[in-house]
């Protein structure tokens, strides 16, 4: 029986060194002569938009070359390692998990063929532990008619909406969920898709997927995430978002990613350059923290105290 190839995806907190991890990783394969090349797999929803580089934290090794390939997605080369997902898309584009696991399934495919190691690494927790679920509703595309109809409606309005088109699905949400006017527009999206939208499930080819986790000590990462904050605000973060407050629609992505109103906030003299950043660095302490507590239970994740402990995985996937 043909042995089942393994899909590395590097996870933690924001700020822990996932993206230097995995580039490490790569470089040790190609070394090793493990493979005809490595794919990674940007799982940032985030830095998929263009527009975000500083703001999102896309931290693109220098060297790198913008590629295109028929049928793909454009990516960033450089020698045998390709980046993909990582500035992909316009600020008005919506991307969703679905999306995201048909666009890197497609790439798992044809790495196998070619022979080429594939790693995930990026903060978005629903892209790693998704990513071969066979659930239809995952795949379903956005809808931009049902979205523009969601705009004009309350959180309550949604919420009746939501029980007429999926009962059974409603009844499933908690609390929180149901306040979420974004997951309640998705459900609804989903509940609507015709059987013609959802992809074949059968189609996904099952991989031996490992999962590790990068951790810093708490006080380290607390450096850590500050000191990038004020990198980001002082070398073209506010620029980003200056320009794309001009824009007459932003997509969702956009307007939530971490940094993006305490900047509008600043640009509009609520608050001064200090305290923009202070604000921030606070929301990403936050984030960081329900990073930690998503990945908490989920067992299957090997932690690496430090990146070099990497190397030991490069075995088990050649």
């Amino acid at each position: 029986m043909k042995k089942k190839k393994t899909i590395i995806s590097i996870v933690g907190e924001t700020a822990t060194g996932k993206t230097e991890a995995a580039f490490q990783l790569a470089e040790s394969l190609i070394e090793k002569k493990a493979c005809a090349g490595v794919d990674i797999i940007s799982a940032d929803s985030r830095q998929v938009y263009a527009d975000i580089p500083i703001l999102s934290g896309a931290d693109v090794p220098d060297g790198f070359v913008k590629k295109n390939l028929p049928g793909y997605l454009p990516f960033l080369e450089k020698g045998l390692v390709r980046l993909h997902g990582v500035g992909i898309l316009a600020a008005s584009e919506e991307w969703s998990l679905g999306q995201f696991q048909e666009f890197a399934l497609k790439l798992i495919d044809r790495s196998e063929i070619k022979n080429r190691s594939v790693i995930i690494v990026g903060g978005t927790g629903l892209y790693h532990t998704q990513l071969f679920q066979t659930e239809d509703r995952l795949r379903v595309p956005p809808n931009t008619e049902l979205r523009e109809k969601a705009e004009e409606l309350s959180v309550e309005e949604l919420q009746v909406w939501l029980s007429q088109v999926d009962p059974a699905r409603f009844e499933r949400m908690n609390e929180s969920d149901r306040a979420n006017p974004r997951r309640l527009v998705r459900a609804i999206e989903q509940g609507f898709a015709k059987d013609s939208e959802k992809p074949d499930a059968a189609k996904i080819k099952s991989y031996n997927h490992k999962i590790i986790g990068i951790r810093r000590e708490s006080s380290q990462l607390q450096q850590n995430i500050g000191d990038r904050v004020r990198r980001r605000f002082e070398n073209g973060a506010i620029e980003e978002v200056e320009k794309l407050r001009k824009e007459p629609s932003l997509a969702s992505g956009i307007e939530t990613t971490l940094g993006f109103e305490n900047i509008g906030n600043f640009l509009d003299g609520e608050i001064t350059a200090d305290e923009c950043v202070r604000s921030w660095t606070v929301n990403e302490l936050q984030y960081a923290k329900r990073q930690r507590t998503w990945w908490r239970p989920i067992d299957k994740v090997e932690w690496a105290d430090d990146v070099k402990a990497l190397n030991m995985y490069t075995e088990p996937i050649c």
